[in-house]
């Protein structure tokens, strides 16, 4: 009878254990697990990258396409109006530019990078100032000095983000009314209207709702959250959500919600990129202030899997803000606070 008594009172432990680590956060019938990386570790750059990409003055954001192109986005001028510099990863060799900037055929104004590997093939961009969206195909737009699209997409007025998703599907982020919504459209055009934020005031608190989008091409689509230390996983065929945290403080979301930012307010994340096995996020977990004032001092890597599961935080000395995985050579791709690009051998850790 004793030992009956332990093994209940075990079970009972391990059922509030459980409990107390999953919780309901900003996302509307979501659970949130709390959860703990698997192994932590300190990786340096790699010193024998030495590549100071001559014809970037500064960078904005990267991507890798075709596993063998890091295409770098560049603030457009008038003395050089395209917005993508393109090298390949094998050689560095410079390969050309594309997307003038405008608001002609294939143009732009402020094009930005979906961060999808959908469509690993195409750089997928999107405009909201010119209300569209290309999947692009590197090589061809360079040769023919002509936005050469794979597929175009016109973006409603009112959306904050777009990604492809697989069999031509597409996702927005949308501002409905005073709702923020995802919506997800097949190839066909039937439609699915998600409520992650329902009765949150959406256009009031569209700072807290800052966050990182990827998909893959398994049907599953990632939110990592800039203002609150979680990561947010749908299934696109079923609308199922659920989250994972990876700090506490996703519990006081409702603290923040109707007033602004401040310089103490912290900035969790601050860039993703994935691959059909892994979601990698830069993570920073420092305040705006010290951000402002160059006091960070390092940053990690988060990688997960596209259950959730929280496999590795890697500790890098360097201020990174975005970057680009080179799967096949296992190498990542970082922008440092210079505007620099720096790489990572995870050959080692994955």
């Amino acid at each position: 009878m004793e030992k009956f008594h332990r093994i209940v009172l075990f079970m009972l432990w391990v059922s509030l254990a459980v409990s107390c680590n999953v919780r309901s956060g900003i996302v509307d019938n979501a659970p949130v697990t709390l959860t703990a990386p698997d192994k932590v570790v300190s990786l340096s750059a790699d010193t024998t990258f030495r590549n100071t990409f001559p014809e970037v003055l500064d960078c904005y954001a990267m991507q890798i396409v075709r596993d063998s192109i890091l295409v770098l986005y560049v603030p457009a001028t008038e003395e050089d109006p395209y917005h993508f510099k393109a090298y390949s990863t094998n050689t560095f060799d410079y390969l050309g530019e594309f997307i003038r900037t405008g608001r002609g055929p294939g143009e732009m104004i402020a094009p930005h990078i979906a961060k999808s590997n959908v469509s690993a093939g195409y750089l997928g961009v999107n405009d909201n100032q010119t209300g569209t969206a290309y999947l692009v195909d590197v090589m061809k737009s360079i040769q023919d000095n002509n936005t050469v699209a794979a597929d175009t997409s016109a973006l409603p007025s009112d959306v904050l983000d777009w990604l492809p998703l697989p069999d031509s599907g597409q996702f927005f982020l949308q501002q409905d009314a005073d709702e923020m919504i995802y919506r997800i459209v097949a190839a066909d055009n039937g439609q699915k209207t998600l409520h992650p934020y329902r009765n949150i005031d959406g256009k009031g608190n569209v700072t807290w709702f800052s966050s990182f989008f990827t998909a893959n091409d398994a049907g599953k689509l990632a939110e990592i959250m800039i203002f609150f230390p979680q990561i947010n996983f749908c299934d696109i065929e079923s609308g199922s959500m659920y989250s994972v945290a990876v700090n506490r403080e996703y519990r006081r979301w409702k603290s923040f919600l109707g007033r602004l930012p401040d310089m103490d307010t912290v900035q969790y994340y601050d860039g993703i990129t994935s691959t059909s096995d892994y979601i990698f996020a830069i993570y920073k977990g420092y305040s705006l202030s010290d951000i402002r004032t160059g006091s960070c001092h390092g940053s990690s890597i988060h990688v997960f899997d596209w259950d959730g599961k929280f496999m590795y935080d890697i500790k890098v000395a360097e201020d990174i803000s975005d970057m680009a995985y080179d799967s096949s050579a296992e190498l990542m791709y970082c922008m440092d606070a210079e505007s620099r690009i720096i790489r990572y051998d995870l050959s080692g850790i994955l």
